[in-house]
């Protein structure tokens, strides 16, 4: 394989790859990325960790197609240290490039092993900088998509419309615990009066997010998916360039595929029966308060401070249009603010989770936070005023 490569347009696949790639696995072929060049001058990089998958397809001139596959971070890192804008050669070892005399004859030999295919050496040159990197065969590379799957299911959806179903979500994914199907986001397909949604839903036990978009080209039989953190995480970081762009997602039995205008993003599922999430949905909180959410935001974070705790609470006490937020630790001391809001209805008071809190009120993107309340021992119900398509759950705690 010989190619000559922008150095801006190679780092930031690397970039995306490198993410990908197990960092664990180094100097196996999990911690790789592979680099083929085709006929044509497309230069594909992918990178697996056996669970997530990312291709990566860049535009080169040409010289020779080939494929090897090398350590994605080290990789990553040199071309990261290269100057903005340099052209960087990617091929061969030169002969003699590892010195004279005996490692004159090993770097001939690696020059010929690289040549006959096996991908023993790459070598990167920009400038007079010159690196070899010990590569692997492209045949051995564990690939996670292309095998068979069963029968798919395509969506396409606007960029924009999917990164909002999993970024209001995601904050609400099971970090770990024998609850493995809550490690990740629900994909489904949803009705509401004749009209079918694409509803993405997490959890983790002690809060809900639910957001869903409208689609009515949605396959009446679309099997549902758990996406499991990673691929979560590595979709949102593709979204954030192409969320105009369109995407197309392929279901399967036990992967999902996220289709970008010049990348692939493959994800094993997670296996297992996600809960009957409407049965913890609240039907019969009766008491709302509506307030400023850059307020609230602001408030619970300055008053929650007083806490060292990870699970920083917070009490809230309610009154006709006020709102006192209160903190309190016998070792480091107690804290007090006071916000107007819109209530009318009994007093009441019920503590929180301040990070939930703050988690939920960083999603919202109107101006106002509606919150559902029944009493201090019952779950709350959150939504953006002005989005009727987005809820959050939280549980109470003691305070």
């Amino acid at each position: 394989m010989k190619a000559k490569v922008e150095r801006d347009l190679l780092l930031k696949a690397l970039a995306h790859v490198s993410n990908v790639a197990d960092k664990q696995s180094v100097p196996n072929i999990l911690g790789n990325v592979l680099l083929t060049l085709d006929a044509k001058g497309f230069l594909r990089l992918c990178a697996t960790d056996g669970e997530v998958e990312l291709h990566e397809t860049i535009n080169v001139p040409i010289a020779e197609p080939g494929e090897t596959s090398v350590p994605a971070q080290i990789l990553h890192q040199i071309v990261d240290k290269l100057p903005s804008g340099a052209e960087i050669e990617l091929g061969a070892p030169d002969e003699g490039a590892a010195g004279d005399g005996d490692d004159a004859k090993d770097a001939k030999d690696e020059d010929k092993s690289s040549e006959d295919g096996d991908g023993a050496v790459l070598q990167l040159r920009c400038g007079r900088a010159k690196f070899l990197l010990q590569s692997l065969p492209g045949d051995e590379f564990p690939f996670l998509s292309g095998k068979e799957d069963g029968s798919t299911h395509a969506v396409r959806l606007p960029g924009k419309a999917l990164r909002r179903l999993l970024l209001k979500t995601r904050s609400a994914i099971s970090d770990a615990g024998p609850r493995y199907y809550l490690q990740g986001v629900y994909l489904h397909r949803v009705e509401e009066e004749g009209q079918a949604f694409l509803r993405a839903v997490a959890t983790d036990g002690h809060r809900l997010a639910r957001a869903q978009a409208e689609h009515p080209d949605l396959p009446p039989d679309l099997p549902a998916a758990i996406v499991p953190r990673k691929a979560v995480h590595e979709a949102l970081r593709l979204l954030d360039e192409n969320s105009e762009a369109e995407v197309a997602l392929q279901f399967a039995e036990n992967k999902i595929s996220f289709a970008f205008p010049n990348q692939l993003l493959t994800s094993k599922l997670i296996d297992g029966q996600f809960p009957d999430y409407d049965r913890v949905i609240p039907k019969d909180n009766d008491k709302q308060v509506r307030m400023a959410v850059k307020d609230f935001s602001r408030k619970i974070a300055s008053v929650s401070a007083i806490s060292t705790e990870a699970a920083r609470a917070v009490r809230l006490k309610l009154d006709k249009d006020l709102l006192l937020l209160e903190s309190m630790r016998s070792e480091t001391g107690s804290a007090r603010d006071e916000l107007a809001v819109q209530y009318d209805s009994d007093q009441m008071e019920i503590g929180f989770n301040a990070n939930y809190l703050r988690d939920i009120a960083e999603q919202i993107d109107g101006e106002s936070v509606t919150m559902d309340i029944k009493d201090s021992n019952s779950p709350a119900v959150l939504r953006d005023a002005d989005d009727a398509h987005t809820l959050y759950i939280l549980m109470p705690m003691r305070v």
